[in-house]
């Protein structure tokens, strides 16, 4: 008889594993009934983390391991489905472990699987497709695992094992991760719908957002995993309501001028995500307030959102400005740009636009703040026409502190002053404005132009404005005047002595005193 030959190779290999858990002091529990796939559970060692109190000490992993030996012939084992589910989606560690003799004997190379993402996802495939297949005794069907020579681990299988899963605090989080997503990398659900021909427009429109509520449909909605439909659909039917939004994608909108620069909105691309003749499709493009509608016939609308109410920006309000002033002097070009498809051009005359002597004060007030919050502005202000609206004679004396150039006057003293009395240089003002949510407040200095003092009474002029602080914040004017008042103390105190202060630096106070409001010249 040949030494080297192994008579009960499946009892030799579940020895020598025993013996090499033995040997590196790995507790392993040999399974009394091998029903659902596993042969061993082995418990490693926690390993000590020097410096850490006992109580937060890891605990030593365990795993299940299947040992399967084999003859000859290539290294494979062939697992029951209903077993490989199970290692699958058991939150413990599994391991797939092949004794593989040679012509039924010695030498005896050891191959190791750890049951991860791949093995997960053969076993969870297979089992759609029994579904799919009609098939519910899956403990007749079969999966082929096979091992490549990376998979070898004759000289450190138990090591290897251990090392697989050592300081995996959250093995089982991970592991339940996989479960419930692989298969579904192109999205779990999946649907089919149809419809009367003659709502095909109708159903265009409600895709790219010209209609809420999508015509009469029939719509079937199933779970899709591995590219493979359930049975069962998750709904059929004709719903009450439907809506079918087709995804946006990321565009871009150059609006050319004559002259100047170039004005870019963002903005996103809707078309249509069902079939239809060229004649019948449509795109939409929404940029901002800027709203473009083409048909297949290359036929198109231009819409200005100039709604009152809607909340913007101040470089969306600038933008609205200008592209109003350029509808205004002439045809509208436009530019379409979205990765992935040709470029749009489009030109529009919009007979209704005019620039107005109210556009022309808008453009005053939202220039009154780009001056007042330069390089300060929170990225989420936003403010409506509307709340400017019901600031605007607040808005009007925050925009002559900011803006106006034109500020000059007589004054008069209680009393005459000495003549050895030095004409000033310099003014400060502090101010705020309250507009819907936000409050905008500023210190400007001004310089002191003219000065001319006779006895108790003068005449001053001062220099346009040059906003030296500012605050922008969600509050009311209350709320942030202690810390303005500081900024402008702040501004103030290094040019004191050749400083004029009036009226405490409050320009409010400066308009109550003479009893008239300020506009910008």
């Amino acid at each position: 008889m040949d030494d080297s030959q192994i008579i009960d190779l499946g009892e030799w290999a579940e020895d020598d594993f025993s013996g090499r858990c033995a040997r590196a002091g790995v507790t392993r529990n040999k399974s009394r009934q091998d029903r659902t796939g596993w042969d061993y559970i082995v418990e490693f060692p926690p390993r000590e983390i020097v410096g850490v109190p006992a109580d937060l000490q890891p605990v030593g992993m365990s795993a299940r391991v299947q040992v399967k030996s084999k003859e000859k012939r290539r290294p494979y084992v062939d697992l029951r489905l209903s077993n490989a589910l199970r290692f699958a989606k058991d939150p413990m560690p599994c391991f797939l472990v092949l004794y593989q003799a040679t012509e039924g004997g010695e030498p005896v190379r050891i191959f190791a699987r750890h049951f991860w993402s791949d093995e997960i996802a053969v076993a969870l495939r297979r089992a759609r497709k029994a579904e799919e297949e009609g098939r519910a005794d899956l403990h007749k069907l079969t999966l082929r695992y096979s091992f490549s020579e990376e998979d070898e681990h004759t000289g450190d299988l138990v090591a290897w094992l251990e090392s697989t899963v050592a300081g995996q605090t959250r093995y089982a989080e991970g592991k339940l991760a996989l479960v419930t997503t692989l298969g579904f990398e192109d999205g779990g659900i999946h649907g089919s719908l149809s419809f009367a021909a003659e709502d095909l427009e109708a159903l265009i429109d409600h895709q790219i957002g010209l209609r809420d509520v999508a015509p009469t449909v029939n719509i079937t909605l199933v779970q899709r995993r591995f590219g493979i439909d359930a049975k069962t659909p998750l709904f059929s039917g004709t719903p009450d309501i439907a809506r079918l939004r087709s995804h946006p994608h990321p565009a871009r909108v150059r609006v050319r001028p004559p002259d100047g620069d170039d004005i870019w909105l963002d903005g996103e691309l809707f078309l249509p995500a069902v079939p239809a003749p060229q004649e019948l499709m449509k795109l939409r493009v929404v940029a901002d307030f800027l709203e473009i509608v083409i048909n297949g016939k290359n036929e198109g609308q231009v819409t200005l959102n100039r709604d009152p109410d809607c909340k913007r920006g101040l470089a969306s309000h600038r933008a609205l400005i200008e592209v109003t002033r350029i509808a205004a002097a002439g045809p509208l070009k436009l530019l379409v740009t979205c990765e992935g498809y040709p470029n749009i051009p489009a030109e529009v005359t919009l007979p209704d636009i005019a620039e107005d002597d109210a556009l022309r004060q808008f453009s005053n007030v939202i220039a009154c703040f780009e001056k007042a919050s330069a390089g300060i502005l929170p990225p989420d202000v936003t403010v409506s026409q509307r709340e400017i609206d019901i600031a605007w004679n607040a808005i009007v004396d925050f925009n002559g502190m900011v803006t106006g150039t034109d500020f000059n006057g007589a004054f008069e003293f209680a009393e005459a002053l000495p003549d050895t009395i030095s004409a000033p240089t310099t003014t400060f003002f502090f101010d705020y404005v309250e507009v819907g949510d936000w409050v905008f407040g500023a210190v400007v200095r001004r310089s002191v132009e003219r000065f001319e003092l006779e006895g108790a009474t003068g005449r001053i002029a001062l220099g346009p404005a040059r906003v030296v602080e500012a605050l922008v914040r969600r509050a009311s004017g209350q709320e942030i005047l202690g810390e303005l008042y500081g900024l402008y103390q702040q501004a103030f105190r290094p040019e004191k002595k050749t400083a004029l202060e009036m009226c405490g630096g409050s320009y409010e106070g400066l308009l109550a005193m003479s009893g008239n409001s300020a506009t910008a010249a």
